[in-house]
């Protein structure tokens, strides 16, 4: 990781040019602040930045405990599961895919509520995982499904949570990315810390965070795509 990470480094700095002007003039600590107000004062930047990051708490829950809950109940072996989670990884890349082609045919608020379907799907899956223990292969089509779901929602989030901050995309994106890693840890943490033998503490995490994500969406989605 830390080879490819100099090296992703060294690319950017001797052949990725800048592109926007510099602005001397402004410190980094003020940009910061006038990016923050931004979306602060914009309802469709906080409704993008919530539907773009709670997907991250569960998915961040399924890399931490789906491989413990995996082998602690159903014996699955790390080389096991190592080859079942690139299978479900497919789901993530399927969804990417069906984003971008879907995108010529729908417009990107049709494409969206697909994506919410899904999650919300995978939220009731997820519900009803707290009350039985299922079988392998369902605990690995709900994983599944919810990578599909969060490969279509993602993209969408992500452009239209961006939109109002076009004037510091730059620092926006960078916001997006540390709402993203930040509040998604918490999905790790959570799994983890009340992980009891069971797979409860992974779909918990899963289901409250889809279902929220479901909410925000139904009450907010008109104000994610204010500025089109």
């Amino acid at each position: 990781s830390a080879v490819y990470g100099f090296a992703a480094w060294l690319t950017v700095y001797f052949w990725l040019p800048e592109t926007r002007k510099p602005m001397p003039a402004m410190s980094v600590w003020t940009q910061l602040s006038q990016t923050f107000s931004l979306v602060k004062s914009s309802p469709q930047a906080k409704t993008g930045i919530a539907l773009f990051t709670l997907p991250f708490v569960g998915y961040f829950a399924i890399l931490t405990s789906l491989s413990v809950v995996m082998h602690d109940l159903y014996g699955v072996t790390a080389a096991e599961f190592g080859l079942l989670f690139a299978l479900a990884a497919v789901s993530y890349f399927i969804g990417a895919l069906a984003t971008r082609h879907l995108s010529v045919w729908l417009p990107p608020s049709r494409t969206l509520l697909i994506g919410m379907g899904i999650l919300g799907l995978t939220g009731l899956l997820s519900f009803s995982l707290l009350f039985w223990q299922a079988p392998a292969w369902v605990l690995w089509v709900t994983a599944s499904l919810y990578m599909l779901g969060m490969a279509i929602c993602l993209p969408i989030t992500s452009l239209e949570a961006l939109g109002p901050l076009a004037k510091s995309a730059g620092l926006g994106a960078s916001v997006l990315s540390t709402f993203q890693i930040g509040v998604g840890a918490l999905g790790s943490f959570l799994s983890a810390y009340y992980y009891d033998g069971t797979q409860t503490s992974l779909f918990l995490v899963t289901t409250v965070v889809t279902l929220a994500a479901v909410a925000i969406y139904a009450k907010r989605r008109r104000t994610l795509f204010q500025s089109r």
